[in-house]
């Protein structure tokens, strides 16, 4: 392998803080906003992401919520805490149906759709980091409902 594409390789696996994004350290082991479940972290762990996703040190994690249900959470594999991705607060008609990301960047869109799983109207809202929670950004726009 020639010296440049041994850089190449190097730096693909590296995030700015040089934190590899192959193989984070830490699992999921507390949530960041109080106690709950053991259960639901145990489940958290188990469907972590191995990349990094998020912020330069998070990765996405999903568990499921009941059947058809799905939540999204974020593991700060620096430190194990876990943070929930934001419901809708528009009642129990809608759920989460993707988060999109990026792991350089400290923003998320979760994106929003009908809990009974028919794609007829989506919605999207973008979400920023600070400290144990995330915070709106702006308010609802419409989506394209991802494939369901």
């Amino acid at each position: 392998m020639s010296r440049i594409a041994a850089a190449a390789t190097l730096i693909v696996g590296l995030t700015w803080s040089g934190l590899a994004t192959a193989e984070p350290s830490k699992q999921a082991s507390y949530f960041i906003d109080g106690p709950r479940n053991a259960t639901l972290l145990a489940a958290i762990r188990a469907g972590t992401y191995s990349k990094i996703t998020f912020n330069r040190h998070f990765s996405v994690a999903t568990a499921s919520c009941g059947p058809g249900c799905v939540s999204y959470w974020f593991v700060d594999r620096q430190t194990g805490g876990v943070v929930e991705v934001p419901q809708s607060g528009s009642g129990g008609d809608q759920t989460i149906w993707d988060v999109v990301t990026r792991p350089e960047s400290d923003t998320i869109t979760a994106v929003y759709g009908p809990a009974d799983g028919v794609p007829t109207r989506c919605f999207a809202r973008r979400f920023r980091l600070a400290g144990k929670s995330f915070v709106p950004l702006d308010g609802p726009s419409p989506a394209i409902c991802p494939p369901s």
